[in-house]
């Protein structure tokens, strides 16, 4: 790897000829989990690669995002399981919390992940270029200030950014994003969540068991609303059992500050406007794409909402220039932008052909109990009225949830009444985002459910509710 220091450096060729060799044959813009993954698999498969970086190597995701959210959501898990040891028969005089050092270690992972995401780039002979990019025609990428990359082809993978909210103007100290909660080392006596997505409730759960007053609202009529609507009910039940604050069907207008302390005006359900005071406000409502300041409107590049239209190659109105990732729409996950990066870059190579399915992509939610979803929700199906089969299996009568202590949740799976085929699958408890995969893999596949229900599942293990829940959309479960 050539890391280049932003300096004037002017790759060259002869436009003129009939077939223009180019410095590179690949340019990424981006090194999120999609654009360093693309750039990598390029790079395997012969291309000549550049990877172009304004911030941190690793994008969001790895820096302010995905990786650092779980380090300090683990540490969350065991300092409640700790207040819990008595329980399992375990005596504990004190139980305490140093949270800096909860920072530092999420901060110590990152960093070693970062270093080791730089190693892969070099070992895979990526040029990695730090600098602001932006594309000044279909085969030419500037970086400020003075570099310019010629290339055949060029992949953007921007990623995206926290949206702002009218009212709730980011100052990073009393109204904060997801950014800034994730490195501040003073936790507030409480907090109010604007949003009850995947980054709401992840906060929510995490902030909770470090013993903050939280509230959570959601403008839609239960948490998770992209997800089954059992998830959201049941995830609502378990926060209320933690003493989570759950204001669902409301909007909040406003906030202001009035003694160090945030007054939030907010309708409810009833829609009488209501009042109630927080220490900070974390805005967790959303995302928007980073597509500015590229430079596509003058190439002519087609937008919607923001997000980059591409065909099912990923590739945009501009033949030589694709896109992978948030910058592209949702689903706005880690996991999708680097399937997409690989998908995309083996396509150009034409060692592919086949989409992306995206519907085999499975969302996962980090909270306690955890959350984990693939495919059609319930609704879904029966809305493209699909004849289904659901099946739910609770963890309540599961023997390893029971003798860990976790048995909230359940295993839920939708199956085409025709065809037998998993359409999708949810669950809901201990190691949902682990368990999931199978599920993934079963709809990836395009298995029929009476094809894996003779798989045999070690017992005791969490993984047995998923083959009782494919077993009771059959009518065939034994344990319910």
């Amino acid at each position: 790897m050539t890391l280049l220091q932003v300096e004037s450096n002017h790759f060259t060729n002869d436009k003129n000829t009939k077939d223009v060799m180019y410095p590179y044959e690949l340019v990424v813009i981006g090194s999120g989990p999609g654009g360093a993954y693309g750039a990598i698999r390029a790079a395997q498969l012969g291309l000549r690669v550049a990877l172009v970086e304004k911030d941190e190597v690793g994008g969001v995701c790895l820096n302010r995002g995905c990786i650092p959210s779980k380090a300090i959501i683990r540490s969350a898990q065991i300092f409640e399981l700790l207040k819990e040891a008595k329980t399992f028969g375990i005596g504990l005089e004190k139980v305490s919390l140093d949270y800096p050092i909860v920072i530092e270690r999420s901060r110590k992972i990152v960093d070693r992940l970062s270093k080791g995401l730089e190693f892969l780039l070099k070992k895979n002979k990526v040029d990695l270029i730090k600098g602001k990019a932006s594309i000044a025609d279909p085969h030419r990428v500037l970086v400020e200030p003075s570099v310019t990359l010629d290339t055949e082809k060029i992949l953007i993978s921007t990623g995206s950014t926290v949206k702002e909210v009218s009212g709730f103007k980011m100052d990073e100290k009393f109204i904060i994003s997801s950014d800034r909660a994730l490195m501040q080392e003073v936790l507030p006596k409480s907090i109010f969540i604007l949003g009850g997505g995947v980054v709401g409730v992840e906060f929510a759960y995490l902030y909770r068991s470090f013993g903050v007053d939280v509230t959570i609202l959601e403008a839609q009529s239960r948490l998770l609303p992209s997800l089954d609507a059992d998830l959201g009910a049941e995830l609502e039940r378990s926060f209320r059992k933690k003493g989570i604050k759950v204001l669902c069907s409301s909007r909040a207008s406003r906030a202001q500050v009035e003694n160090s302390v945030l007054k939030i005006s907010y309708e409810d359900k009833t829609r009488v406007e209501k009042e109630l005071y927080a220490h900070q406000v974390l805005v967790g409502i959303g995302r928007k794409a980073l597509s500015e300041e590229l430079g596509l409107e003058k190439l002519g590049i087609e937008l919607a909402n923001g997000y980059i239209k591409v065909r099912d190659n990923f590739q945009t109105s501009l033949p030589s220039i694709f896109a992978i990732g948030d910058v592209i729409g949702p689903p706005l996950l880690a996991h999708a932008a680097s399937e997409e990066g690989k998908a995309a870059v083996e396509m150009m190579a034409g060692k592919r052909h086949a989409p992306l399915t995206k519907t085999a992509i499975p969302s996962c939610v980090y909270c306690h109990p955890e959350v984990a979803s693939v495919g059609l929700s319930e609704e879904e199906a029966k809305n493209l009225n699909l004849t289904v089969k659901v099946g739910k299996f609770p963890f309540r009568a599961s023997g390893r949830a029971l003798a860990e202590g976790h048995d909230e949740g359940f295993v839920k799976v939708i199956v085409d009444g025709s065809s037998g085929k998993l359409l999708g699958g949810h669950i809901m408890g201990e190691g949902a985002t682990e368990l999931i995969a199978e599920l993934t893999l079963i709809q990836s596949l395009g298995l029929s459910v009476e094809q894996v229900l003779d798989v045999v599942h070690a017992h005791p293990t969490l993984s047995e509710a998923v083959h009782e829940a494919l077993l009771a959309s059959q009518g065939r479960s034994l344990n319910i």
